[in-house]
């Protein structure tokens, strides 16, 4: 029982951990999603502007790691737009950006797959 009570402490911390792991990837999957879905129907539009945006955009976030990407979003945008931005703030924008390259790859796949 006295190692329960010494080992409580890092499990509360252990448990605050996965609720912000969760909190980050729930809300970034969701607008992810959402901006996935736009990026996914610029690219199966006939509009040559769109298309070619959107692969940009998706060749810039697929093309470069996630870690500089959050290091972009935390110290560089903060300092060309002066102003603060929280680490969650920024976390979320950089995953969301990240993941809506990707999956709108995943759903333009999908929506070609069809006759």
């Amino acid at each position: 029982m006295s190692n329960l009570l010494h080992w409580l402490p890092n499990l509360l911390f252990i448990a605050e951990g996965v609720f912000v792991t969760l909190k980050y990837s729930v809300i970034s999957v969701c607008l992810g999603f959402i901006l996935g879905i736009i990026l996914a129907l610029a690219k199966t539009s006939n509009s040559c502007a769109l298309r070619t945006g959107s692969n940009i955009y998706t060749s810039i976030f697929r093309g470069t790691p996630l870690l500089v990407q959050l290091s972009i979003f935390y110290f560089v945008v903060p300092q060309i737009l002066n102003i603060h931005i929280s680490v969650l703030t920024a976390g979320i924008t950089a995953f969301s950006l990240n993941s809506a390259a990707y999956i709108s790859e995943i759903i333009k796949a999908g929506i070609e797959s069809i006759d």
